[in-house]
């Protein structure tokens, strides 16, 4: 019996269970915030119409059965669960269940499929056979509670007012290869900005969660010289919170800020690669529409050009003959009118 996947029934839950402990979340601020809980994502993606997630299970005989999960909002997808981990999952299998992740990701109308990975595990081989490329690469520093009070805070908390102001700041921070592939920031969400001079040039988005706190943080390249003012503000604003451990994500594209990291107290948690695998590319062809037409004004045929139309149509005739010219008498003179013309 060859190779078997498909969606995930009530069937699996008891098998999907087991393999909770097993496997790997490849979404970061998920696994480093709160409990991933594959079983309550799966039986959500089974029970629930129009859910976020969906889970696929992949049988075949004499070996223990895979699972993948699926995370979309939008045109992205998130590649959140894989079990089992660790180089226990057979390559075919691991590949064909990728496959029928982007599958269903493109029905959901993603456009892209993202995977975060330490670049030393098997994932991530199994990523890039599936299709899967480098699109940056990620630093997440740690600190452990409890959180050391910094500096006067020189935050504040964003507003609704701020969502245009973050907006461009992660238009000129974020390169355009990553900004095609990752969602920006939403319009609104929680997080601090820092401002100088009446401009932003500083947003943390922070996600929480029970078991620690993320912060993602967008930083102008003129801030290089207040990035202390910036993190010790954050940690002044963050001691005030219950003693779980913080993190602090740092993209290859803004590794300056990693030393004030580290003057902080923070440590280097782990290395990955942001991943993705395209599932739609632009198309450049002609949108062929209807134009609407004006309707066109009644046009009134006078008398003389019927005449010069009926002239060249007798003279187009094959019995046609031109007229003979008029007598010499009837000739007209210089300045006057023909004589039939003086007749009338």
């Amino acid at each position: 019996m060859p190779l078997k996947i498909r969606a995930l029934d009530w069937r699996d839950l008891a098998a999907l269970r087991r393999m909770s402990l097993q496997g790997i979340c490849l979404h970061t601020e998920a696994a480093l915030t709160r409990d991933t809980h594959p079983l309550t994502v799966g039986i959500a993606g089974y029970m629930i119409v129009g859910s976020s997630a969906a889970t696929f299970v992949a049988r075949e005989p004499g070996a223990q059965p895979a699972f993948a999960q699926l995370r979309s909002s939008g045109t992205y997808a998130r590649v959140h669960f894989l079990a089992p981990a660790s180089g226990q999952l057979p390559p075919h299998t691991g590949s064909a269940l990728l496959e029928e992740l982007a599958a269903e990701a493109g029905r959901r109308g993603a456009q892209n499929l993202i995977a975060e990975v330490d670049e030393h595990t098997a994932e991530f081989e199994m990523l890039r056979r599936s299709g899967f490329s480098i699109y940056a690469r990620q630093e997440i520093y740690q600190l452990q509670p409890p959180v050391p009070p910094g500096p006067s805070s020189a935050l504040r908390k964003r507003t609704a007012a701020d969502g245009l102001a973050v907006l461009a700041l992660y238009d000129n921070v974020v390169p355009r290869l990553v900004q095609q592939v990752e969602p920006a920031p939403p319009v609104k969400g929680n997080g601090y900005v820092f401002t100088r001079g009446g401009e932003l040039q500083a947003f943390l988005q922070v996600g929480r969660g029970t078991r620690g706190c993320f912060v993602q943080p967008f930083l102008h390249p003129e801030v290089q010289d207040a990035i202390s003012v910036v993190v010790g503000g954050f940690l002044q604003l963050e001691a005030h919170q219950p003693g779980n451990p913080l993190y602090w994500c740092v993209r290859s594209y803004q590794q300056w800020m990693r030393h004030a990291l580290l003057d902080f107290g923070f440590t280097l948690y782990g290395q990955q690669a942001v991943m993705v695998k395209r599932l739609a590319v632009p198309v450049r062809r002609a949108l062929l529409d209807r134009l609407a037409v004006l309707p066109a004004p009644e046009i009134k045929v006078t008398a003389r050009i019927a005449e010069y139309a009926r002239a060249d149509w007798r003279q187009a005739q094959p019995d046609y003959a031109p007229r003979p010219r008029p007598p010499a008498e009837f000739a007209p003179g210089a300045g006057t009118l023909p004589a039939w013309e003086r007749l009338n």
